[in-house]
């Protein structure tokens, strides 16, 4: 079953035959060294080629069984097949991987990722170290030193729970919040929130997810505008007046 080929098959086969070409000849050498009696046992991973030309991972350990001379007469082989632990660690390599660059990506943006527990002081999961931008450290969310509320500004901070109440009483996963916080100087930023709820399986919100977009300047440049605006219409009014 492990190659796909029958017994009969398997017998007609030398053990090369079995071997995926790339570690043939390393492994050749070492069973050649353990009937020479250079090592008393082998244990090495290899691997295979299935009937169908896929690869197979295996553990093998092999030792010799002697004849009624003390001469070595067979090999015994204890084979464990290791492709699934095998795959499962070129995805987690992969699945690193990836994390790795879009931390990258994030850590080069001009935005924050934060992943807060879906509990009343939301103790944080995990922060992109690109708060230090506020002045922060990303250890100081993750080991309780900062939290949410506490850099939210307090006039805010009442109506964001209840916002967050009323999506997730609406089962709203997905939405925009725009807020002020403070940074590690005490200067007030605004903040632009795209924020995902993340569920068990029992359909519980578990955490939250945002991602953070400073819109300091944009709010800034909104009240300049609103100014100019509102001194325009005073003066197109007392010239109307006149």
């Amino acid at each position: 079953d492990l190659l796909g080929c029958s017994e009969a098959e398997l017998n007609q086969m030398s053990l090369a035959q079995r071997v995926h070409p790339g570690d043939r000849e390393a492994y050749v050498a070492q069973v050649d060294r353990l009937w020479r009696g250079e090592i008393a046992a082998l244990e090495m991973e290899n691997r295979y080629l299935h009937r169908d030309g896929q690869t197979v991972w295996v553990h093998e350990q092999a030792s010799l069984l002697p004849a009624e001379d003390g001469q070595p007469a067979h090999l015994i082989l204890l084979v464990t097949d290791l492709t699934a632990q095998k795959r499962g660690e070129a995805d987690l390599k992969a699945a690193l991987t990836h994390a790795r660059e879009l931390e990258s990506v994030v850590e080069r943006s001009g935005v924050m990722v934060f992943r807060w527990a879906a509990q009343d002081d939301f103790p944080a999961i995990l922060v992109s170290r690109n708060v230090s931008m506020l002045g922060y450290r990303a250890e100081d969310f993750l080991n309780g030193q900062r939290s949410w509320p506490g850099i939210t500004h307090p006039e805010d901070e009442p109506r964001l729970r209840d916002e967050l109440q009323a999506h997730a009483a609406n089962g709203c996963d997905a939405f925009s919040m725009e807020y002020r916080i403070f940074d590690h100087a005490g200067r007030m930023h605004w903040m632009a929130d795209q924020t995902r709820a993340l569920r068990d399986d029992a359909g519980g919100i578990v955490a939250y997810e945002s991602i953070l977009t400073d819109i300091t300047e944009q709010k800034r440049a909104e009240a300049a505008l609103r100014r100019f605006n509102e001194e325009l219409e005073v003066r197109v009014t007392e010239r109307t007046a006149q």
